[in-house]
């Protein structure tokens, strides 16, 4: 249980997307945060110079947001950071990088090897991977019952 002057001075974080030209980023910020502040702190994640990006509240860029004053968003807004240059996305390879989940586990020091190829990396996958194949052609194409057979042999 925490008191009321506890409870004051806890203060919840913001989750703020920033639409870029290389897709969406989140980041927490403080709500109370300045759009400087916000503009260190996406400098500094990102890895851009802090000189050459800028927030605005719209996709062109017309409403951008003075440094000076508060971002003014709330949890879930969509800001869009603008910027100069090209920046490498580390975290779409994190995300789809298939070692990560295998090295985590062991499976791959499980096999025994002490070196891995990109060959028997795939051939590892393609023996744990479900693949749709066409099913076999049937070995007839058409059945005939005859009704009164079957008929009889039901009421048997």
């Amino acid at each position: 249980h925490m008191g009321a002057a506890a409870a004051r001075i806890v203060r919840r974080m913001i989750t703020v997307r920033l639409r870029t030209k290389d897709g969406t980023e989140r980041v927490q910020i403080d709500p109370s945060a300045t759009t400087s502040a916000l503009l260190d702190l996406v400098a500094d994640r990102f890895k851009l110079d802090r000189g050459v990006i800028w927030i605005s509240r719209d996709g062109p860029g017309r409403e951008r947001l003075p440094e000076t004053g508060p971002t003014g968003a709330a949890h879930g807004d969509m800001l869009y950071l603008h910027y100069t240059g090209d920046r490498e996305v580390l975290d779409k390879y994190v995300e789809k990088d298939p070692f990560k989940e295998l090295v985590q586990e062991g499976d791959l020091r499980k096999q025994g090897k002490s070196a891995w190829t990109l060959t028997n990396f795939l051939d590892y996958r393609s023996e744990r991977e479900f693949k749709l194949v066409k099913p076999p052609d049937p070995h007839c194409l058409f059945v005939s019952v005859d009704a009164n057979a079957s008929n009889s042999f039901l009421a048997n």
